[in-house]
Order: C-alpha cells, then sequence, then structure tokens
C-alpha cells in the first residue's frame, strides 16, 4: 500500500474517534455542568433560607436593643430590615449574613451604601426554582416571622404610650411601659413564636437535601456511563494505534532507518554511499532520487568547499584588522571598509551599517540601491541597528556564506559594543552618585585634586562650599523616602543649574552636597555663589503635589588659606557648615582657625565627660532658694559637678 494512501486511511479513522471522543467528553462536561448546577441550586436556596432565619434574628435583636436602650436609631434599623425583606425598600448589593451587625457597629452607613433592585424575600424564593412543598415551608416559616413582627411593633408601640384597642390598632393611649414592651420580648410567648420560626426551616433544609441527593445520584450515575464510553473508544483507538506501527515499523521506519544510515555516511563526507529500497511505496522512488542527490553532492562539494575556505579566509581577515578602537565612528568605518572587499564582487559592493539613529557607510553608497543581504544588531538582547551590503549589478550572491559571514560580523559588532556600553556603565556607576547622578566621593576628589593642582600652578584661589540641608530629616521622616529621594532629586538640579559650567557639583552623602568652585579670585566670589545657591535652595519644592521648603547651611573653605590638599579643605567645610547650622540655619560661613578650636575643644570636652560618667565622677548638688527678706524656702536648685 502506497504511504500517502495508508496515511489518509489513518488520518480519518484519527479523525472520527477524535469526533466520537469530542461528542463524549461534551456529554461529560454537560453532566459536570448539571451537577455543579445542582449544588449552585442548594447553595443558593440554603442563602435564602439563611436570610429569613438571620432577617428574624436581625429583626428581633433591633427590637430588643430599641426597648433595652430606647435609642431611635434601632427602631429606625427594625423597619430598615423589615422593609428590605418585604421589598419596599432597595436591598445593597452586597447584603450580607453580618450586614446588620456592622452597621450596628458603625462599620457601614445604611444611607450611603450601594442599592440594588428593590426586591422581597418572597419574589426572590419564588425565582429560586424550588420546589412547590420548599416554597410553602419558606413562606410558612416567613408567615411565623410575620406574627412574631407584629408582636415586636406591639413592644414598640408599648414604648411611644400606645395599645391595642382590641381590634390590631395601637391607638389608646397610655403612658409608656418599658417593663410591658420588655415582657412582650423576652416572655414564653416569645421564645414560642421564634421556636416556630425555625420548624418549617428544618424541614425545608431536609427536602432541599433529599432532592440534591436524588440529583447528584442521577447525575453520577450518567456520568460513570459515559466515562466507561470513552474508555470503550480509548481502547479501540489503543489497538489501532497498535496496528498501525506495526505496519509502520515494517514499510516506513525499517526503510527510513536504513535511508537515514547512508545519509548519515554522506554527512561523514563519504560520498561515495548509495542507497537500493525494495518496497512497494514511496521509500523505493525515495532511494532513487537519493542516489541522483548523493551524485549530484559529490560533484558540487568540491567546489562549495573552496567558496566556503576562501569566505573563511575572508572572515578572518576582517576580524583581524578591527582594531579595539575606542571611538565607535571609526570602528563601524573600518568594518564598511572592510566588508565591502570581503564580497565576492568587491568592485560593485557596497555597504551600510544603520545603529541607534546613526548611519556608517562605503563611498559608493545609495539609497537606491535595493539588491542585497542584511544582518541585525543585537544588544542585550535588543535589535539596536542593521549591516547590510549591496550589490550595485543584479549579481547573485554566495548562498549562505556571505549571508553568514555578515551575520558573524552583525554578532561581533553586537558584542563590541555590549562590551563598550558596559564599560561605560561600570564606570558610570563607580564615579557618580546613583540617586541623583551626580559625581560621587571619588570622582569629586579627583576633580578637587585637579582643580587644586590647576590653580596652583596658575596661582589662582578656589573655594569648596560645604552645603547641608536644613529640615530635610523632618521632610524624610514625615513624608516618606520616597517623597525625600525626589526631593533630594531636585536640589541636584537646582544647583547644578545654579552654578557654573566650570564649577563641579557632588553628593557626599545623605543631604550633604558639596560645589567646587575652581578659578576664582578671592572670598567675595565664593560669598557670591554662596548666597545664590541659599536663594536657590529658598525657594519651594512641588514633590507629588506637595510643596515644600526647605534651606541650606554652606562652609566655605577657600584654597590656599583654608588648606592646600583635598583632606583639609573638605574638613574645614565641614566644620564650617556646622557653624552655620549653629548660627540660625539658611547662611553661610566662612572657614576661621577659630573654629578648628571650637571644634576640637567641644570633642575634647565631650571625651572628657564621658570618662566621668564611667567613674561614676559626677554628682548632683541641691542648693536651695530662699525668699528674702522671709527666709522662706520656695525651691531648690539642681546643680552637676
Amino acid at each position: 500500500m502506497k504511504i500517502s494512501r495508508f496515511i489518509n486511511l489513518f488520518l480519518i479513522t484519527i479523525a472520527l474517534l477524535l469526533s466520537i471522543l469530542v461528542a463524549l467528553a461534551s456529554q461529560v462536561l454537560g453532566t459536570l455542568d448539571n451537577i455543579g448546577e445542582s449544588e449552585r441550586h442548594r447553595y443558593k436556596s440554603l442563602l435564602l433560607a439563611n436570610e429569613l432565619l438571620q432577617s428574624s434574628e436581625d429583626l428581633t435583636r433591633m427590637a430588643r436593643s430599641y426597648v433595652a436602650t430606647g435609642d431611635p436609631i434601632y427602631e429606625d434599623y427594625f423597619y430598615g430590615i423589615h422593609a428590605i425583606r418585604n421589598g419596599k425598600q432597595p436591598r445593597p448589593q452586597d447584603y450580607s449574613a453580618i450586614h446588620w451587625h456592622l452597621v450596628d457597629a458603625d462599620r457601614i452607613v445604611p444611607a450611603v451604601s450601594a442599592l440594588g433592585d428593590a426586591i422581597s424575600l418572597q419574589e426572590l424564593m419564588q425565582g429560586a426554582g424550588l420546589s412547590g412543598r420548599e416554597l410553602n415551608l419558606l413562606q410558612q416559616s416567613q408567615s411565623n416571622s410575620d406574627t412574631l413582627v407584629e408582636l415586636e411593633k406591639q413592644a414598640f408601640a408599648a414604648m411611644q404610650g400606645l395599645y391595642d384597642d382590641g381590634h390590631g390598632n395601637f391607638t389608646v393611649q397610655r403612658a409608656p411601659d418599658r417593663n410591658f414592651a420588655l415582657d412582650l420580648l423576652f416572655n414564653e410567648s416569645y421564645h414560642a413564636e421564634k421556636s416556630r420560626i425555625m420548624a418549617p426551616l428544618k424541614q425545608f433544609m431536609q427536602e432541599l437535601d433529599n432532592r440534591t441527593q436524588v440529583t447528584l445520584s442521577d447525575l453520577q450515575s450518567e456520568f460513570q456511563q459515559q466515562t466507561l464510553l470513552i474508555l470503550a473508544v480509548l481502547c479501540s483507538a489503543l489497538l489501532g494505534t497498535a496496528a498501525v506501527a506495526l505496519y509502520a515499523h515494517r514499510n516506513i521506519l525499517r526503510p527510513l532507518s536504513y535511508l537515514n544510515r547512508q545519509t548519515s555516511s554522506i554527512a561523514q563526507s563519504q560520498y561515495a554511499a548509495r542507497c537500493s529500497i525494495q518496497t512497494h511505496n514511496e521509500f523505493s522512488e525515495l532511494g532513487a532520487d537519493f542516489n541522483s542527490m548523493a551524485e549530484a553532492i559529490e560533484r558540487d562539494i568540491s567546489t562549495r568547499e573552496q567558496a566556503e575556505r576562501m569566505l573563511r579566509e575572508r572572515f578572518y581577515a576582517i576580524r583581524r584588522n578591527m582594531t579595539q578602537e575606542s571611538s565607535m565612528d571609526k570602528f563601524c568605518h573600518e568594518v564598511v571598509m572592510h566588508l565591502k572587499g570581503a564580497m565576492q564582487f568587491p568592485q560593485i559592493a557596497s555597504a551600510m551599517i544603520e545603529f541607534d539613529g546613526r548611519r556608517f557607510t562605503s563611498e559608493n553608497y545609495s539609497q537606491d540601491l535595493a539588491h542585497g543581504l542584511h544582518a541585525s544588531i543585537t544588544v542585550n538582547g535588543e535589535e539596536h541597528g542593521w549591516l547590510q551590503v549591496f550589490y550595485s549589478e543584479d549579481r547573485p550572491f554566495l548562498l549562505p556564506e556571505e549571508q553568514g559571514l555578515i551575520d558573524a560580523i552583525a554578532s561581533d559588532l553586537g558584542r563590541w559594543l555590549e562590551r563598550l556600553r558596559t564599560e561605560q556603565c561600570i564606570v558610570e556607576m563607580a564615579t557618580h552618585d546613583a540617586l541623583t547622578g551626580l559625581p560621587n566621593r571619588t570622582l569629586f576628589r579627583d576633580r578637587i585634586t585637579q582643580a587644586l593642582a590647576h590653580d596652583r600652578r596658575n596661582q589662582e584661589q578656589a573655594a569648596v562650599l560645604f552645603i547641608d540641608l536644613d529640615h530635610f530629616k523632618v521632610v524624610n521622616d514625615s513624608l516618606g523616602h520616597d517623597v525625600g529621594d525626589s526631593l533630594l532629586k531636585e536640589v541636584a538640579i537646582r544647583l547644578a543649574a545654579t552654578v557654573r559650567s566650570e564649577d563641579s557639583v557632588a553628593r557626599q552623602g545623605g543631604d550633604e552636597f558639596i560645589v567646587l568652585l575652581p578659578n576664582i579670585i578671592g572670598a567675595r566670589d565664593a560669598a557670591m555663589a554662596a548666597q545664590k545657591i541659599l536663594d536657590a535652595l529658598i525657594q519651594p519644592f512641588y514633590i507629588h503635589d506637595k510643596e515644600l521648603y526647605i534651606g541650606g547651611s554652606i562652609g566655605i573653605a577657600m584654597f590656599p588659606s583654608d588648606g592646600e590638599d583635598v583632606n583639609t579643605l573638605l574638613k574645614s567645610g565641614d566644620i564650617a557648615m556646622y557653624h552655620a547650622k549653629g548660627n540660625g540655619r539658611n547662611n553661610y560661613q566662612f572657614f576661621t582657625p577659630e573654629m578648628n578650636l571650637l571644634a576640637a575643644e567641644r570633642h575634647s570636652l565631650g571625651i572628657y565627660l564621658r570618662h566621668a560618667l564611667e567613674r561614676h565622677e559626677l554628682l548632683l548638688n541641691y542648693q536651695p532658694v530662699i525668699d528674702m527678706p522671709g527666709g522662706k524656702l520656695i525651691s531648690l536648685e539642681v546643680l552637676l559637678r
């Protein structure tokens, strides 16, 4: 049998079996849906019964709360529950069993809660698909609950001084009697009426369980029958599959294995391999075609090997001439020049590299060229450009060798760009602050060192401004670190916009910034720059729809008078900054030698006090304060000595 005919027969059989399985599976799913629907119907019916019971309990609780406390809010809740149950008032959309408990606990405001349709509990019961007996039991339970409501209304009337006139009307006026109302809601008769509500509900639940069990039993039996049918079809399919496998092994797999071995021989450069298959199907024709192909391969392989050897030599030549230049322009121009010369017809070839909107082309490139090869340049898994080679004449490309050459060069170019960007990113991370993008301490110290060397050679002055933001901790602690980080970014932008282009701004850490002012005439230039920074910082910042105000305290250290090296200047600026904070903040102070002495004295005093505490050398002395001339003791003065 021909393989094509066998495959058609096999596919028709498979389609037929799949159709049967789909039909049976559809029936099984329908049965499962019916089982789920039965459970959902039981759950909804139980919700109705629970709402009836819970509404009766809520009515009782609101009635007793009103009678016990006299708070009219419970009367409003009582009539609200009753109106919702009878469909006279829209029910909330999320009307759960604990709704009125949450209302009573002030967790829900009834007047503003989402409302649905006004529908009575009776209408919900009639639309729930209940049997006649189940509906009668629920209606009987609600009727008993309504009888209880009349007693509760009678208790409300007694609280208001209204009593029954013998005809069911509360028109007889007497003094309000809370005890009578309490007796109505807590006596044996009331409890008996409450018990009458539960009896029909218990019967309803029994009826519902019985009906659900019968329905589920029928559906489960149907499900088992359908499952057995599916198993029978699957067994038939397995038997048919076994027969097909036997046929395929004899007439397909065995010849195919032989053909595969001969193909592997050719793949291993044994081009004299031939194939002889004696079957009554297409494999005999395939064997003859294989022999013709092997002969053609044997003739063509020498020519192709020669072409591959030539392209390989050209590719390695391009790689050898690709120098690792830091300039991307020079690197791309070299790639274009070498790639053009590596093509089969270099005299009519032109090359172009397009990367991130920039284009590098050979001399004879034209946008009108359309006959060419191209490869994408990928950097970090994303496409960023193209490498294209064109022929100005209709000449054939050597495929796939020349396409492979272009792909390899594009891959090398992408890896080179990845390495270049990675190096730039590493340098950026090592020398700049991650939050603000300003130079960090390492880069800033290097810039100060270079600026001091330049100013020392040219006998010029420089200044270091040590800036600490005032009240930043209040913003960070009260509004959160997100607002604090955003504020630091805005401060960095504002500082960079305030100083000159030759000045440098760096973030020292936290809320501290440093500004380097090289090539200045004297202290007056530093003072003007500091005041300009203070004026910029005092302006409001708008962060996350909030208006924020901060200031700055600036310490100024001059080169060379306040220090001739980086560490001394930074230390002097830091000391001057703390004196600016001590003078009321939002000002600047120039460093003076006296500041250094005061800082040393404060440091020594702190050490002495710490040692005194450790040695228990501090004593409390109480000195009386006498009111003269009466000599009356009015207070004590405590001294630490």
